[in-house]
């Protein structure tokens, strides 16, 4: 039988605004607990004025092939004045590199509900520029900012179902943007951490 293969290892990024940090990611090492109920939060500020974006990636300890599914589960904090926009997702590769183009998240039936949270799961198929199929190792998602609205999302977590070979193990990826990285710690104080799935 084939089992949920979660992620457990993360990187962070962001694009600055005028050289300035425009987005935070907190309790970044809670998206990879293999835990769905735990979540990051990707943060970007009122200051960003639409332009600024910040991103997690979540990477899974081996490649995975070519066509099979992977989910994200998010959840999107908004008010009446903001809309379920501004959330993307794409593949990556071991190192955190973008390896197709971003997909959209919030369209549709999310732009009906205007206040509160949203917590949902999105699958999708990784594909490459060109549209084909492509091997990967994890997912990017990414949050930008809503003109003169901050925008939050929560992170809970990214798998695909294969063989249970994952360990669970919380490890931060350095990730470089044109300068632009700030590094987080994973901080595994109070989390709980499973040891043995069976048990």
């Amino acid at each position: 039988n084939k089992t949920k293969v979660f992620a457990t290892q993360e990187s962070e990024g962001f694009v600055p605004v005028l050289f300035l940090k425009t987005g935070d990611v907190l309790n970044n090492c809670r998206s990879i607990d293999k835990d769905l109920s735990t979540y990051s939060t990707i943060t970007v500020g009122i200051g960003a004025l639409g332009l600024g974006t910040t991103w997690q990636n979540l990477l899974f300890k081996q490649s995975v092939s070519k066509g099979t599914p992977v989910t994200v589960k998010l959840g999107q904090e908004y008010s009446g004045l903001q809309l379920a926009d501004g959330v993307t997702v794409a593949p990556v590769d071991a190192a955190g590199n973008l390896l197709g183009p971003l997909q959209s998240i919030g369209e549709g039936a999310l732009l009906e509900l205007l206040v509160g949270d949203n917590v949902f799961e999105h699958t999708f198929v990784p594909q490459g520029y060109r549209g084909e199929p492509i091997d990967y190792q994890g997912v990017r998602v990414t949050v930008g900012s809503l003109l003169a609205v901050a925008n939050n999302a929560k992170i809970f977590g990214a798998y695909y179902y294969g063989a249970p070979t994952e360990s669970n193990t919380c490890n931060t990826i350095s990730d470089v943007v044109y300068g632009a990285y700030g590094p987080l710690k994973c901080d595994v104080v109070g989390l709980p951490l499973t040891l043995n799935d069976a048990v």
